[in-house]
């Protein structure tokens, strides 16, 4: 039986600054999901980027949504007029 990966959340310790992941792209200044691996436990090490409670998080993920659902609404409210 594999063991899962473990996963933690993070984002840049400094507002602002851009932290490249592996594969080049940037990590999002709000945080995301990552795999532990020894690449973010150096940058956590590092100070380069900090963990984040995960409910901050998902209220992000939960207003993110609030406010999408809000735009398809008011879309389809002017789309019959």
């Amino acid at each position: 039986m594999s063991e899962q990966p473990v996963t933690i959340t993070i984002k840049p310790a400094k507002s602002g600054v851009n932290v490249r992941k592996p594969d080049g792209s940037k990590l999002k200044a709000d945080g995301e999901s990552v795999t532990k691996n020894a690449f973010w436990v150096r940058r956590l090490n590092d100070g380069d980027v900090e963990l984040v409670e995960s409910t901050k998080v998902e209220e992000t993920k939960a207003e993110t949504k609030k406010v999408d659902a809000k735009k398809s609404a008011n879309a389809d409210t002017t789309q019959g007029e």
